[in-house]
């Protein structure tokens, strides 16, 4: 977790030395340079399973996820796959649940990783996410 001196000390633990800033504010614990290292595998070769898969390429509101519990509900569009094939596109979807345990369900990561600014991400295969939406 990320922290400052102000809660490194009440938490009793170490500080992170995380910071970002604006010109006219104090610093505060933040982000910099975050990006999940890539691993091996394609996006393409997740998709060429038997069981279908949901491909999501837009998420809407990430900015509305909850800073202290994790909690997010998302509107996300991709497409459906099986096999490698593409079924149908797929939008007005909702996915929700807990940003940290999103995090433990990661079964395969990809070897596609691109930075965009200050972050960076790559291909995730991610297991039992809860999707509503027709």
């Amino acid at each position: 977790f990320l922290n400052d001196l102000k809660y490194a000390k009440k938490d009793g633990v170490a500080p992170t030395g995380n910071a970002v800033r604006s010109p006219g504010s104090i610093p505060e614990a933040g982000l910099s340079n975050l990006y999940l290292e890539g691993g091996s595998g394609s996006a393409r070769s997740f998709l060429e399973t038997p069981q279908k898969r949901l491909f999501i390429t837009d998420l809407m509101g990430v900015h509305t996820i909850d800073p202290v519990s994790g909690d997010y509900s998302l509107g996300a569009k991709g497409a459906l796959y099986k096999s490698g094939e593409l079924v149908q596109p797929v939008s007005g979807v909702t996915v929700a649940g807990n940003l940290l345990e999103l995090l433990m369900k990661i079964v395969a990561v990809g070897d596609d990783l691109r930075f965009f600014g200050d972050m960076g991400g790559c291909s995730v295969v991610i297991e039992d996410v809860p999707v509503a939406g027709s």
